[in-house]
């Protein structure tokens, strides 16, 4: 009875013990949760950038635009709930941004995190050497393109929605806060290929949809 007595009192003390700040958990300094989800962080030169794909909001169809309705949508990979668990949520540029169009914008992100500006990613570029390999996950790419994740930014080839269609398997995309002029339908990008070592910062229609990786608020 004494062993018993004893063995609920360990886990009361430490195994159910309670999480004062509910927004770190509680084994990793540098986690933390967001919309019920787990983030993790890492450094890449003097920025620090999420370890994951954001993954918030209401799943909608392929086949449907995300709208300003008031409510965050995303597209999942096929159509499946399941893909966004693994390669997290998939945004249209307006729905990124929440209809903002300031360069740095938090949008989507949580407080303390933005969007990154064009120059970000180009910052970004340069700290990782021009090297997509690092960024990309292991088991993630082929060839030239395979990816060995020593810098621990864990990327994964989670492709695009395009023109009511999803896209996978050898690419990942990201959305930058920074239109490519004034009202333009354009914005940069930067995509990770998984069957070549470099890094492209390019634009694209806003009605893509594309993953979003936050960035730390200087």
């Amino acid at each position: 009875m004494k062993k018993y007595l004893s063995l609920l009192l360990i886990l009361f003390l430490f195994g159910c013990k309670k999480n004062d700040n509910p927004t770190s958990p509680i084994n990793d300094p540098n986690a933390f949760t967001y919309s019920g989800q787990i983030y993790h962080s890492v450094k890449i030169g003097n920025q620090t950038w999420m370890k994951e794909n954001l993954n918030v909001g209401t799943m909608i169809l392929s086949s449907q635009d995300q709208t300003n309705n008031g409510r965050i949508e995303k597209y999942c990979y096929n159509d499946s709930s399941v893909n966004c668990d693994k390669y997290g949520g998939l945004y249209q540029w307006g729905e990124a941004m929440q209809y903002l169009t300031v360069w740095g914008s938090t949008g989507l992100c949580p407080s303390g995190w933005h969007i990154p500006s064009e120059p970000e990613l180009s910052d970004f570029e340069i700290a990782a050497n021009f090297s997509s390999n690092i960024l990309i996950d292991k088991g993630q790419g082929i060839k030239t393109g395979t990816g060995t994740n020593s810098s621990g930014f864990s990327a994964l080839l989670a492709g695009c929605r395009y023109d009511n269609q999803f896209s996978k398997g050898y690419y990942v995309t990201f959305w930058s806060s920074s239109q490519t002029g004034k009202d333009s339908p354009y914005s940069y990008i930067l995509t990770l290929y998984g069957d070549t070592n470099k890094i492209y910062i390019d634009n694209f229609n806003n009605k893509s949809a594309f993953s979003i990786r936050c960035i730390k608020d200087n």
